[in-house]
């Protein structure tokens, strides 16, 4: 019987020592894997850190682009509005012109036609027409002047 405890306590030891010795290479293959798995962490780190650093630099820029844009565009609309503004001056202006200009223009016809009347009578009047044929005409012609 204690020959077979040795034996049985040799077979243990045996058992335990193989056991120990696979859980060791297991532990050696999880060592090397986790510091694989460090290594490509940091590096994405360093990578991903980098990526956000120029992340942010572009967003500022584009963000100093946008504030230059929108006072550009600000400054385009201002000065759209005062160019209606004054189109729509210079379109009431110039309708008052016009207006102005018509009545000057049929003034000037009307004066130039009584022109044209007086100086017709004028002519009859030379040309031995005698005042009472010319009467009425005379009367016409120097309501329209």
């Amino acid at each position: 019987p204690l020959e077979e405890i040795v034996v049985l306590l040799n077979q243990l030891r045996a058992g335990l020592t193989k056991s120990q010795e696979e859980d060791d290479e297991n532990n050696r293959t999880n060592q090397a894997s986790c510091e694989e798995n460090i290594r490509n962490f940091q590096q994405q780190i360093t990578t991903l850190t980098a990526q956000r650093n120029e992340n942010i630099k572009l967003r500022d820029i584009t963000q100093a682009s946008l504030n230059v844009a929108e006072k550009d565009l600000r400054e385009t609309i201002n000065a759209l509005n005062l160019n209606q503004q004054r189109l729509t001056q210079g379109q009431a202006q110039r309708d008052q012109e016009h207006n102005e200009y018509t009545t000057a223009l049929s003034e000037h016809q009307q004066g130039i036609k009584a022109l044209d009347g007086a100086i017709q009578l004028l002519n009859h009047l030379q040309s031995g027409t005698s005042f009472i044929q010319l009467k009425q005409r005379l009367e016409r012609v120097t309501a329209e002047l």
